[in-house]
């Protein structure tokens, strides 16, 4: 449902900037001409940047220094969240073998009534050693 939902608004979203970019080319108006030329400019600077290298040497030592500090602090809280989960499943699964060790030290086992529901009935093989096949 949600999928569908997010599909529907991504087709309504790329019709409606194809259309109204075939409005622009048949008009020949743009519309915020300012801003998007503002943008634009952002951007192939930003693209310059990015794959030609011109960071400063500055904005790179402290963008490391982020990246490291930010990726301890991931750690750190994964790392909390796996403990808080590990003491809750180490006690249930410790729960869980030492009740399979109290049934199993029981006389007989019966099998459960949906298992008995759901098998049919076997039939006992005469001493011929007949095929059940």
């Amino acid at each position: 449902m949600i999928g569908g939902i997010i599909f529907s608004v991504g087709a309504l979203g790329l019709i409606s900037v194809a259309g109204l970019l075939m409005w622009e080319v048949r008009s020949g108006n743009r519309l915020f001409a300012g801003v998007r030329a503002t943008c634009d400019t952002v951007v192939a600077r930003v693209y310059r940047t990015l794959v030609f290298g011109e960071i400063p040497h500055t904005y790179r030592t402290s963008l490391v220094t982020y990246v490291r500090r930010g990726t301890h602090y991931l750690v750190i809280i994964l790392i909390s969240i796996l403990r808080s989960v590990e003491q809750p499943l180490s006690r249930m699964s410790r729960r869980m073998r030492y009740s399979d060790r109290q049934r199993e030290s029981g006389a007989t086992r019966t099998p459960s009534s949906f298992l008995t529901d759901i098998t049919p009935v076997q039939k006992k093989h005469s001493e011929k050693g007949e095929d059940s096949v």
